[in-house]
């Protein structure tokens, strides 16, 4: 559905898509598409921000890690919106890689001690409410959910 159709009338049962190419600068457009999804159904700015901080590391990483080569690729996004939470599907054709099987960072150890890397998938997780991963038919599907308080 696109968002910015005159006749749109959200529903608590939404779906959105968007594609995004691999280049960072495409993380501008993930925000605004989600502070309209946000907007149209009254979802809290606590939930929004969490979104932003958990699709700009999920989508981040599939951009800088994800691919071997120099081409374009597509990453989808699918959104749907509910009665109490918001989910969103992260669909991408680059390399398997599961962030749920990554340990969490001994975050007590002094910074100069800690390893570098995996602080964001760390944060998605505290962020998040559920994360689930899938790879199926060469791609990696990396569902989070959020619980909505209207």
């Amino acid at each position: 559905m696109n968002t910015n159709d005159k006749n749109f009338s959200p529903t608590m049962n939404s779906s959105y898509t968007i594609q995004l190419t691999n280049d960072l600068n495409e993380i501008e457009r993930l925000h605004d598409f989600i502070s309209t999804i946000c907007g149209n159904h009254s979802i809290s700015e606590e939930v929004q921000f969490a979104l932003n901080i958990s699709l700009d590391e999920v989508v981040t990483n599939v951009i800088n890690y994800g691919y071997d080569d120099l081409e374009s690729h597509v990453i989808d996004l699918h959104f749907s919106v509910g009665a109490n939470s918001i989910s969103v599907k992260v669909s991408d054709n680059g390399k398997a890689f599961n962030p749920i099987e990554q340990a969490d960072p001994d975050i007590n150890m002094p910074l100069e001690q800690r390893q570098i890397g995996g602080l964001g998938i760390f944060l998605v997780r505290k962020f998040m409410d559920d994360i689930s991963y899938e790879r199926i038919h060469g791609r990696t599907i990396l569902t989070l959910r959020k619980a909505v308080h209207p």
